[in-house]
């Protein structure tokens, strides 16, 4: 395909983040006991894992075991033997199944009690979340909508396809998963969804907002509280609150922000929520800029020379250093970010092995980078419509490229996304119409595709993978 300085219609999104937390594991026991002589506390009864969450469809395997020494027990939810279909059902040997669609309410008790002393029981409490995906359909101004299911399989939504713009091309959730945002390139505005947190459906909120000429790329600021849109017009980023209740965008004063450079194609904040960085296509360098965190405005700082045409910047978990995505040179830029947000080149300044780079993901634990190849050029030494992934060395910032990289996806990757637990990842191919799952080895980084790709719609380009959070 032939190369050019200007920005290709092809989209990279950023990623959503999310992790599991732990929570209260319940026991209760009977009163103290005596053996023979020798006297000690009474059994417990303790059912692990203890989970916070999990999403519906998935499964999980549970445990009980009483002072440490496996038990025969009887395994209810709610309270009934077996479970049911509304709150998820549990086989006589721990397996939970999790409901198609979270129960009324969304948290449920997993209990087990002893077959052969009635009086230890333990249990565990959970929230059965919903776990969807989102795709814009660029050529078709479609939003496909899946529910990921516990193999990682995308199961389509009752309505899907969604009608949206007439370009979709770019979209976000914020990290409540309560709404979606998505650009429209031709019409120049930004579309409001809430997520329905049981099914998944989408739901416009009011009319579009209206931004500069071909809206890119759009980023939610780490507080949730703020969301920014990289447009081609060379006005500068446009800045919205967001509405903590409707998810409405409200255009922030002295929006848009000056920008140091022509043609952003993208935007990312550090994990502070600081600093925002801007590859500028046309320009040949990445902005940054400071973020007040009480007003929400954006200060250009300096922009600093990053390859022939940067498209997409990511940092690494902890915010020490910045990778910029140059699509006609096939190579990912490294710079450490200080604390006051200057760039300065990483001793390792440029990493090859990638071709056409378009997005990059951080993996969910943070050690690993997913760069999609969009496509090789003639002659190019790297072969794309692949992944890259490298491992980022914490002490100098380093890529390197782990076993078995590049991992073959679909024609012309776009964006990649993972589920927040970090089991599976999802590729948008915009040539193929296709999307690709992974799954991934959290350890070692390495993907392993899924059976089958999965049908999008014409010209999928980004992909956003959404936890709800229903009451």
């Amino acid at each position: 395909m032939p190369k050019s300085n200007q920005p290709s219609r092809r989209l990279w999104p950023s990623y959503v983040f999310f992790a599991a937390t732990v929570a209260c594991l319940c026991v209760t026991s009977g009163c103290g006991y005596t053996s023979g002589t020798i006297s000690g506390p009474p059994p417990n009864l303790v059912v692990t894992p203890s989970l916070a969450s999990m999403p519906s469809g998935w499964t999980q395997q549970f445990s009980a075991n009483i002072s440490g020494a496996s038990s025969a027990v009887s395994w209810a939810v709610n309270g009934t033997i077996g479970g049911s279909s509304s709150t998820g059902t549990i086989t006589t040997s721990g397996v939970y199944s999790a409901p198609q669609v979270p129960p009324v309410p969304a948290t449920v008790k997993i209990t087990a009690v002893s077959q052969t002393d009635s009086s230890l029981i333990g249990s565990v409490s959970l929230k059965v979340t919903g776990l969807f995906a989102y795709v814009t359909n660029q050529s078709d101004g479609t939003l496909s909508a899946y529910r990921v299911d516990t193999t990682g399989t995308l199961i389509p939504l009752d309505g899907s396809p969604f009608v949206t713009g007439k370009t979709p091309f770019f979209l976000v959730a914020n990290a409540h998963g309560k709404n979606l945002y998505v650009t429209d390139m031709d019409a120049s505005d930004i579309y409001t969804y809430a997520i329905d947190q049981r099914s998944g459906a989408l739901t416009q909120v009011g009319l579009p907002v209206t931004v500069g000429s071909g809206p890119r790329a759009i980023a939610i600021h780490p507080s949730g509280t703020a969301l920014y849109v990289a447009c081609t017009d060379g006005a500068g980023i446009y800045g919205f609150s967001i509405d903590a209740t409707s998810g409405a965008l409200t255009a922030l004063p002295g929006s848009p922000f000056r920008n140091l450079g022509l043609r952003p194609a993208a935007i990312t904040f550090d994990p502070s929520g600081k600093y925002a960085f801007v590859p500028n296509n046309a320009s040949k360098n990445v902005s940054v800029l400071s973020v007040d965190l009480v007003t929400g405005k954006l200060t250009s700082i300096e922009a600093v020379a990053s390859g022939t045409a940067p498209v997409w910047a990511s940092t690494d978990a902890s915010g020490a250093y910045l990778y910029v995505l140059s699509d006609v040179d096939d190579k990912i830029y490294a710079y450490s970010a200080s604390n006051n947000g200057n760039l300065s080149p990483l001793a390792n300044p440029t990493f090859p092995e990638v071709a056409d780079p378009l997005s990059a993901t951080l993996s969910p634990n943070g050690k690993f980078l997913y760069v999609t190849n969009w496509f090789a050029n003639v002659g190019a030494p790297f072969p794309g419509s692949t992944v890259s992934v490298f491992s980022i060395d914490p002490t100098n910032g380093n890529l390197i490229a782990i076993a078995g990289s590049p991992f073959a996806a679909g024609l012309g990757p776009t964006s990649l996304a993972f589920e927040p637990g970090g089991k599976f990842a999802f590729v948008t191919n915009e040539l193929a119409g296709t999307i690709s799952g992974f799954s991934v080895n959290s350890s070692t980084g390495a993907m392993t595709v899924l059976p089958a790709a999965i049908a999008a719609g014409l010209a999928p380009t980004t992909i956003a993978v959404v936890a709800t959070n229903p009451e």
